[in-house]
C-alpha cells in the first residue's frame, strides 16, 4: 500500500488489489477501480490500468487545487453522495488532458489544456504527477511537502 498524505485527506494505493481510495477524516472515502477507459489508456501510455488509475486520481486533486479548491469537489460528492459538480465534465477534461500530458509531454496541444494553462505551468504540474507516480510501494509521502516547494512556479494566483 502507498499513501499520498495530502493534510486534508489522504489517498491510498493498493496495487496488489487494485484500487485507489481517498479517505477523508470525517470517515467517507471514494474507492475506484480500473475502468474500461483506464484498461485502454493504461497501456496506450505505457502504464498499467491501475498505474493510470491512480495518475488520474492524483490529477484530480491536481486540478482541483490549480482552481482554489482543497480537495476535488467532484471526488467530494461521490464520497458523500452528493450530486456532482455542475462542470465535473469540463474538470474531468482537463483531469484527463494532464494526465497524458504526465506522461507523453507530445500531448502538449491538448485542448483540455487550455483553460488550466491560464491557472497552472501544466509542464510543472504533469511531471510532479509523473514523479508522485514513480514513488515506492510502502511509502507514506507527505505530498504538500512533496508536491508545493514549487507553488509559487506552478499556480497562477
Amino acid at each position: 500500500m502507498l499513501t499520498y498524505d495530502f493534510g486534508n485527506f489522504e489517498i491510498d494505493y493498493d496495487d496488489i488489489n487494485e484500487f485507489v481510495i481517498t479517505k477523508f477524516p470525517d470517515g467517507t472515502q471514494c474507492k475506484v477501480w480500473p475502468n474500461d477507459n483506464d484498461k485502454k489508456l493504461g497501456p496506450e501510455l505505457g502504464i498499467s490500468p491501475i498505474k493510470y488509475k491512480l495518475l488520474h486520481e492524483l490529477a484530480h486533486q491536481l486540478v482541483a487545487f490549480a482552481y482554489g479548491h482543497e480537495v476535488c469537489p467532484i471526488v467530494w460528492a461521490e464520497a458523500h453522495q452528493l450530486p456532482f459538480p455542475e462542470n465535473s465534465a469540463w474538470l474531468e477534461w482537463q483531469i484527463m488532458a494532464i494526465s497524458e500530458l504526465a506522461l507523453d509531454f507530445d500531448k502538449e496541444d491538448s485542448e483540455g489544456l487550455k483553460p488550466l494553462r491560464l491557472k497552472a505551468n501544466i509542464f510543472i504540474m504533469a511531471n510532479n504527477l509523473f514523479r508522485l507516480l514513480c514513488k515506492c510501494p510502502n511509502e507514506k509521502i507527505n505530498v504538500r511537502q512533496f508536491y508545493f516547494l514549487n507553488i509559487d512556479n506552478m499556480f497562477n494566483h
